[in-house]
């Protein structure tokens, strides 16, 4: 019998969600609305993004960014291979060509390096990743895109051409309440989509959204209002002005698809983000400075936290996985690591397995040894549970299995 049961995530429902999501109800009108609306504006202001749309997931947000710049067949997307397979199906059912580079081993954040090495004159944009809620390093990224646009890019469109260099798409499924230089996540690259599924942060249950972050001279709320069109089947008019406003007359203007988020999922998600700073972040990130704390006291060497805020003063996690990686140790023997604890009532999970060690991305081409950065990180990595409501007690257990575990089998 063990002493607890610990799950590796449990979604976080403020108690002002339920009020928020029982006056949508009472309201009648469930589908996107004032409350995803407010949504919008309240993510605009703790990001400073230029322009905000709620969607329904983080993908459908990489897809209408990716859609919106023209990715076609004559175009290259670079995507670090240490991610979910959604950051690069995005780029597939685009039609683009898919570009995979390896990953930093500090932090399994875009190899800069590799990165500029897989330039060609066809890319057209880059999708970085902020792997655990640890943001990517955009202000160098930035800075080294612009010079080898100015020399190299070679533009198939008129936004590409007024851009001068591949768009940079941040996703920032993990990153919400990130920062990096003084600016939130948000603000770094031109489009960056954030995920509000049920595992995340912040949670709708299901639901994304895209920050627009565009230079001079683009104007982004017009693209904003473009995208929305879009995630609405291209239709003009929406169903609340059809039927509460009475403005029943639309017209379709492009092919577009249903990626709309509805009112009922936004005051979830509007709630939390209220209070995300108080009531959630604040205790993530106790949570992981106690887990640190204690590991390297116990463990030292043998155990690497390759995420921790004091790795880079300028940049601060959103603390969304906790992650371990086992110096020296290989994916089966982490595997019966995760076994072992999954005896002792807790959950244990692995983020991720490399897009070149899937078999969808394996028939493209890809393979694991040509990105030996990833797949170490993949043998020795495991992450822990981290939640608001995840006691001291429970998290002192959690260290306790796993701390006489690695003793054991290391």
């Amino acid at each position: 019998m063990t002493r607890f049961r610990i799950p590796f995530v449990r979604p976080y429902i403020p108690l002002g969600a339920y009020d928020r999501i029982r006056q949508v109800l009472d309201s009648g009108w469930l589908t996107t609305g004032p409350v995803t609306e407010a949504l919008e504006q309240l993510l605009q202001e703790k990001t400073g993004a230029r322009a905000v749309l709620c969607t329904s997931s983080c993908t459908a947000a990489l897809f209408l960014a990716l859609n919106w710049w023209g990715i076609g067949p004559e175009d290259e997307v670079i995507v670090p291979v240490y991610t979910y397979c959604a950051t690069a199906n995005v780029v597939v059912h685009c039609g683009g060509r898919l570009r995979l580079v390896d990953v930093r081993s500090a932090d399994a954040t875009i190899d800069l390096d590799r990165l500029m090495e897989a330039l060609t004159p066809r890319t057209r944009a880059i999708l970085c990743v902020d792997v655990f809620g640890m943001p990517a390093l955009y202000p160098e990224l930035m800075e080294r895109l612009q010079e080898w646009g100015r020399q190299k890019f070679v533009p198939r469109t008129e936004r590409q051409e007024r851009l001068g260099r591949p768009l940079v798409i941040a996703d920032a499924a993990h990153s919400l309440g990130g920062w990096l230089a003084g600016k939130p996540v948000g603000q770094w690259a031109d489009f960056t989509a954030f995920s509000f599924h049920a595992v995340k942060n912040v949670t709708s249950g299901e639901g994304g959204a895209l920050c627009i972050h565009l230079p001079s001279p683009f104007d982004n709320s017009a693209i904003r209002q473009e995208l929305k069109i879009l995630a609405l089947h291209g239709q003009t008019t929406d169903a609340r002005k059809k039927w509460v406003e009475g403005k029943w007359r639309y017209d379709v203007v492009a092919h577009g698809w249903k990626m709309n988020m509805p009112d009922l999922l936004a005051a979830l998600a509007y709630e939390s983000l209220r209070v995300y700073e108080k009531e959630i972040l604040s205790e993530r990130k106790r949570q992981f400075t106690y887990y640190s704390r204690v590991l390297q006291e116990e463990l030292g060497g043998r155990v690497c936290v390759p995420l921790v805020q004091d790795v880079n003063p300028l940049r601060e996690s959103a603390y969304h996985v906790y992650a371990l990686r086992l110096v020296g140790w290989r994916s089966g023997q982490r595997d019966a690591l995760i076994a072992r604890l999954a005896e002792d009532g807790i959950q244990a999970n692995v983020h991720f397995v490399p897009l070149s060690g899937l078999t969808a991305f394996r028939r493209m081409g890809f393979r694991p040894e040509d990105f030996p950065v990833a797949w170490r990180f993949f043998e020795e990595e495991i992450s822990l549970p981290v939640y608001p409501g995840l006691t001291k007690e429970e998290q002192d257990y959690v260290l306790e299995r796993l701390i006489h575990h690695v003793r054991q089998m290391g």
